[in-house]
């Protein structure tokens, strides 16, 4: 529970500190749609008692939320090449790991095998809900991970690093 309130209090925070302290950059409205939908997931997570497998969605996120934290810092420093290009590799694996394989494999599991019995079964449709914001996650991620591979691909091109 705790691990839950937590992800809750980061992911709220992050949420309206974007919408209103983050500059408009050119993601700025895939990462309105990323915090909405996150601080939705956690919260119906809480409101179902789905604390056990969305503690598992928000784990899956943050192992590769770190690596994506260095990536910027190593980016952002001068003489720092080899490392960013080694701390790239090695984001977008655990990124491709994580988020695309093992997090649409959970996806696909709610979809398949979640199903509140009686008495609960008036939690349905926040269970419902849940699964189409997660799937909606799972396509950004992907559309993320093909981002990571354009920047790739635009730096062994140009030999300079761009956030495109």
């Amino acid at each position: 529970t705790t691990y839950a309130m937590l992800q809750l209090g980061y992911h709220g925070s992050d949420f309206l500190f974007h919408i209103i302290k983050d500059e408009q950059e050119n993601d700025f409205m895939e990462m309105t749609l990323h915090h909405a939908s996150t601080f939705l997931l956690i919260c119906s997570m809480t409101l179902s008692n789905f604390l056990p497998i969305g503690c598992v969605i928000a784990f899956l996120h943050d192992v590769s939320d770190i690596f994506v934290a260095t990536l910027k810092l190593t980016t952002a420093l001068e003489g720092f090449d080899l490392i960013s290009v080694a701390n790239f590799l090695v984001t977008v694996t655990l990124w491709f790991y994580f988020r695309n394989i093992c997090l649409s494999h959970l996806t696909w599991s709610i979809w398949q095998e979640t199903e509140y019995l009686e008495p609960y079964t008036y939690f349905q449709p926040i269970i419902t809900i849940s699964a189409i914001l997660l799937s909606f996650l799972v396509v950004l991620q992907w559309y993320w991970l093909w981002l990571f591979l354009k920047c790739f691909i635009f730096w062994k091109k140009t030999g300079t690093a761009e956030d495109l």
